[in-house]
């Protein structure tokens, strides 16, 4: 495949894959055509056992993933909703399988379906600058609700993040169990570099199994349950007349 909208390359004598999301314009935001990328990638990764470390990472300093494209999901029908949705449960879902230790390197807004993927690496390293938010609300949608509870050592915080659509800065997401660590200002890659070294240092099939362990072992298990309540209460909801004044307003201002 031909990528559009994300980069990818390989060091460390491919063993370590670094995809970058590539709409600096669109703060990286996720649309059709990023979705078909990252899938492309993932399912590549999940056969390529000699490959030990993704790292995922945005292009440009504001932003890692600023979310759903809204240029896209303003035009859906319910129907193209879900299935868009959909989207972002599959992305995380083959992200969370994969074999890899998966590494990502927030260098900016992670909001939306961009904390979702945050959530879906197995190390998170933040810029002091980053964001973390699930401001769907804010645009008749929702979202976060199946699985920000499960990743923040703080469930009335979660709570918080999705009904009130509130911003966590990186030491905040770090506290809450959401980030592994801030990097020092400017030293974003330098600090990735490190973790990628210190993860190549351990015993390949090893690391894959222990990956593999703590993933599955992960409570509660029922994000399936979790996961289908939410899309079905989104595509509920995107079908009011609120959530088309709502997105129409955003779509609008400025």
């Amino acid at each position: 495949m031909d990528y559009e909208q994300i980069s990818v390359g390989r060091t460390h004598e491919d063993r370590v894959v670094r995809v970058m999301l590539n709409r600096p314009d669109k703060l990286n935001a996720l649309g059709w055509r990023m979705f078909e990328e990252l899938f492309h990638v993932a399912d590549g990764l999940a056969e390529d056992r000699g490959v030990s470390v993704l790292v995922l990472t945005g292009a440009g300093e504001k932003a890692f993933c600023a979310g759903a494209d809204i240029d896209d999901v303003s035009k859906l029908t319910v129907s193209g909703f879900r299935k868009f949705a959909g989207c972002t449960v599959d992305i995380y879902r083959r992200l969370r399988a994969l074999p890899q230790v998966v590494v990502i390197a927030a260098n900016g807004l992670s909001f939306g379906a961009g904390c979702a993927l945050v959530m879906a690496g197995d190390i998170v390293i933040a810029a002091p600058h980053a964001r973390f938010a699930q401001p769907e609300i804010d645009v008749g949608i929702v979202g976060g609700a199946a699985l920000l509870p499960r990743h923040l050592g703080n469930r009335a915080r979660a709570f918080e993040m999705v009904l009130l659509a509130e911003r966590i800065d990186a030491e905040e997401a770090k506290d809450l169990g959401l980030v592994t660590r801030v990097a020092p200002e400017g030293g974003l890659d330098r600090a990735v570099t490190d973790i990628v070294a210190r993860l190549l240092d351990k015993p390949p099939t090893v690391l894959s199994m222990a990956k593999e362990a703590l993933v599955r072992c992960e409570g509660p298990p029922d994000n399936e349950t979790a996961f289908a309540l939410q899309q079905d209460l989104a595509a509920v909801v995107f079908n009011l007349p609120e959530r088309d004044e709502r997105m129409s307003a955003f779509l609008n201002k400025g």
